[in-house]
């Protein structure tokens, strides 16, 4: 079984995203008892507007550089991913610095005194998506996985280091940048970006973007959402309610989707490498997806033990001032076990071909977050948190019918 290369990169990417995860777990409690929950969420406020900005800017082109099947390609989509990025990065520094009345709606300028940083944010972010794409072509795996759990490590010495010498405000921050640029300095010599050449002709721009059109059309959309998905709640806490109720969530909900993330990433590659050989038709595919949720749901106690004594537990772990984000994580413990439950079946939609169909209930549920903010009046964060925690609900029943009847009607 371990001599298959398909098998080893997928273990060394499940067990390199495990211990990474594991890793920020256990240095987590150290960070937050030297930084404070609304320096926690200058962070997560940083973390979400330069992943969030960063999403728009190669149009999703960065794809196509594992799909290139000749060099000429691939140093033409290059350059028609310099020219895009200059483009679209120019717009969005002339905007940030003129501090556009659009920011201040999404809560953006909560951030203007470090907008500087934040481009470079932005830029480190989408520099890490083009890296990670040339690993994944010259199938450097291993490469990745010390890039994960190094950077973790990095980081939290680095955010160590800016709390000893009293940079405490935005130490996260800088921690998080530096330990960026260093993985991207390591990820830059191991892929030899340095031997690429770019192609800065109008010809071959056009070649490219015939070509690779579909990535611009389909998937930038479709990434932009699942970004915006993520991030809606952070920007629309901070917007209503400031940087310590930002922090507070943002730390409850990555601490309560940990499992949820090792879970997509080990069971969901098995699920989606059985959906790929089984066909939709197969009788048995009912009774596999069953007996899967059915293993999962030997997680509920624990679930139950976080909605029950979900303050106490974050009291205990994270420090005295995190008991109201065990409070946000006890709110959330309900669709969050459905995530753990139902997330690994979403790749049912990308081995039938069936994108299509998430999509739009993604755009739903966007839509329904977006709806419920604008015309409901929340009095605090609770309120919103329980409205996004009914909200999530619908949508994960609504994903488990869609899965279940696209079956049904196979058969």
């Amino acid at each position: 079984m371990f001599k298959s290369k398909y098998v080893r990169n997928i273990l060394t990417l499940v067990s390199s995203a495990f211990f990474a995860q594991i890793l920020a777990l256990l240095l987590t409690p150290i960070l937050t008892r030297l930084y404070s929950p609304e320096e926690f969420g200058v962070f997560t406020a940083f973390i979400g507007y330069s992943g969030t900005l960063a999403a728009f800017i190669f149009l999703s082109l960065e794809l196509a550089i594992v799909k290139s099947k000749s060099a000429r390609e691939l140093s033409s989509v290059l350059g028609l991913m310099l020219v895009i990025s200059i483009f679209l990065l120019s717009i969005l520094s002339i905007t940030i610095y003129l501090e556009s009345s659009f920011y201040t709606l999404i809560g953006f300028d909560k951030l203007f005194d470090i907008k500087t940083i934040v481009l470079l944010g932005v830029l480190c972010s989408a520099t890490n998506l083009v890296l990670n794409q040339f690993i994944s072509r010259k199938e450097q795996f291993s490469v990745y996985a010390t890039s994960q759990i190094s950077f973790v490590a990095l980081r939290f010495v680095f955010s160590y280091l800016f709390f000893y010498f009293g940079y405490t405000q935005y130490g996260l921050v800088f921690g998080f940048i530096l330990a960026t640029i260093l993985i991207i300095i390591y990820l830059y010599q191991r892929a030899e970006i340095y031997k690429e050449r770019i192609t800065l002709k109008k010809v071959y721009f056009f070649a490219a973007l015939r070509k690779h059109k579909q990535l611009v059309i389909f998937n930038t959309p479709s990434n932009i959402i699942n970004i915006l998905i993520i991030n809606f709640p952070i920007f629309f806490i901070l917007k209503n309610f400031g940087l310590e109720a930002a922090g507070l969530f943002g730390l409850a909900y990555r601490m309560v989707m940990l499992p949820v993330t090792l879970v997509n990433k080990a069971i969901g590659q098995v699920i989606y490498k059985r959906f790929s050989v089984m066909s939709i038709t197969d009788k048995t595919m009912l009774a596999f997806i069953i007996k899967n949720m059915l293993f999962l749901t030997l997680s509920f106690p624990g679930f139950v033990l976080l909605y029950l004594f979900g303050e106490e537990m974050f009291s205990f772990v994270f420090g005295m001032e995190w008991r109201i984000a065990g409070e946000f994580a006890a709110l959330m413990s309900p669709f969050i076990f459905l995530s753990f439950l139902i997330s690994p079946l979403s790749y049912y939609f990308v081995a039938y071909d069936k994108s299509d169909i998430l999509m739009m209930i993604s755009i739903l549920f966007l839509g329904g977050l977006i709806v419920a903010s604008l015309l409901f009046e929340f009095n605090d964060t609770n309120d919103f948190i329980k409205s996004y925690t009914l909200i999530n609900v619908a949508y994960y029943i609504t994903v488990l019918f869609a899965v279940l009847i696209g079956i049904k009607r196979a058969q």
